[in-house]
């Protein structure tokens, strides 16, 4: 099963992975959360075999810059995944 998700920069520095439904585009989620979040990287993350791969077509349109999904991104998804299990 797959999601999709994006790493942000909080204000204070902190990196917080957000995982959301396929069915809603990264621009969109990247929307919701307001200017004071930066974009760090974004793509799919494969549930069952724990793995990002991927970009965002969406946010690199808005953002102007490339984003996609980076090899750390998977210890920053885990780590939030164990936090709340």
């Amino acid at each position: 099963m797959s999601m999709k998700y994006i790493i942000f920069m909080t204000p204070e520095l902190y990196k917080i992975p957000i995982i959301f439904p396929e069915t809603i585009s990264h621009a969109d989620m990247a929307q919701k959360m307001g200017k004071s979040y930066e974009v760090v990287s974004a793509g799919q993350f494969n549930c069952s075999e724990v793995y990002v791969y991927g970009d965002s077509i969406t946010l690199s349109k808005n953002l102007n810059k490339e984003i996609k999904s980076l090899p750390e991104d998977v210890k920053l998804i885990e780590h939030a995944l164990n936090s709340y299990l």
